[in-house]
């Protein structure tokens, strides 16, 4: 990581705990953004951070169904 908190797809994935691949694949989905330097691609530490913020998922509780019979 660089002054600017700019980030390697390898370093991005690294963090994430991810494969570049996967990071490439978010990116090309729109679903990750990015920085682009020349022909370079950067992630922002700060959007990958809000990238994860969203994406917490809360499943509701399960429930048990009482047989009437």
């Amino acid at each position: 990581m660089n002054d600017l908190g700019l980030l390697t797809p390898e370093e991005a994935a690294e963090l994430l705990r991810i494969t570049p691949s996967a990071v490439n694949k978010l990116r090309m989905d729109g679903q990750l953004p990015f920085v682009k330097l020349g022909k370079k691609v950067f992630y922002k530490r700060e959007a990958l951070a809000e990238f994860v913020d969203n994406q917490q998922l809360i499943y509701p509780a399960k429930t048990k169904e009482i047989s009437h019979g």
